[in-house]
């Protein structure tokens, strides 16, 4: 009998200590939005600007959801115009009520799309807002090849791309010269090696491979530029390369040294 008063005793406490929880969030929503909407764009504010669709790839079409919340004291319409093929969107509600929260609801496509690695590109949400009525957000995936579909022979007899040298390290240079590379790669494995995309980092330039399709025993390369035009100090810059191969879809190429005034 003891035990079960103790039992009872203890539940009221936790009702009681839920009760007064949420009456503290009663209390504080006010807090609770400015807190969880830091990102203040006029009137609508926002938790992130950036959809990035986590773990994408070229098959599955992915969707990620955007929270906002109309501070103004009157109501807002929210619109997408002329979006890309490979993007739908929908904003629920589409109108927001003063004080509301709403969601926009984005829809990506990467077949349509057509392109393999990092995306980025930026999207306007038109709104009624008086006090800044485009908002820029950005969309931001990273695409990978999905090699879930192959089958255990196809994986065996997979291409495999080997490059000679994944860094190259340049001596001390002066201020406004070029640094250029070529980094030679290989096909290692038994069937076609195709290069997907090469992506080159903030200062740098990559040029297409030679070949970006290459058969086994095949070799091509990929010629960089980095220009130091106003650089000093120690440099890294970096530049990625995609490719079908399901051990070794992407290689960073690094290009490191020592720019002087």
């Amino acid at each position: 009998m003891k035990k079960n008063i103790i039992l009872f005793a203890m539940f009221c406490a936790l009702l009681t200590g839920m009760t007064a929880y949420a009456q503290v969030k009663e209390d504080n929503s006010q807090d609770w939005i400015e807190k969880f909407y830091f990102i203040k764009t006029g009137n609508l504010w926002f938790n992130s600007l950036r959809f990035d669709f986590p773990d994408i790839t070229n098959t599955r079409i992915s969707t990620d959801t955007m929270p906002v919340y109309n501070a103004w004291g009157q109501s807002m319409d929210l619109s997408f115009s002329d979006l890309p093929e490979y993007i739908t969107a929908r904003i629920i509600p589409s109108t927001l009520k003063p004080k509301e929260e709403g969601k926009i609801i984005l829809t990506f496509d990467p077949v349509k799309k057509g392109v393999y690695g990092p995306v980025y590109e930026n999207l306007w949400l038109y709104t009624t807002d008086t006090n800044q009525a485009q908002k820029r957000l950005i969309i931001n995936p990273n695409i990978a090849e999905d090699f879930s579909v192959l089958t255990e022979q196809q994986l065996a007899d997979a291409p495999h791309i080997k490059f000679d040298q994944e860094a190259y390290i340049f001596d001390t240079i002066t201020s406004g010269s070029n640094v250029v590379y070529d980094f030679v790669f290989t096909n290692e494995g038994k069937s076609d090696l195709i290069i997907r995309n090469v992506k080159a980092g903030c200062g740098c330039t990559a040029t297409n491979p030679e070949k970006t399709l290459l058969k086994p025993g095949e070799n091509s390369k990929i010629g960089i530029v980095f220009n130091t035009s106003g650089r000093t100090g120690h440099q890294l810059k970096s530049v990625t390369v995609i490719a079908n191969d399901p051990k070794k879809p992407v290689t960073m190429l690094n290009i490191e040294g020592f720019v002087k005034p």
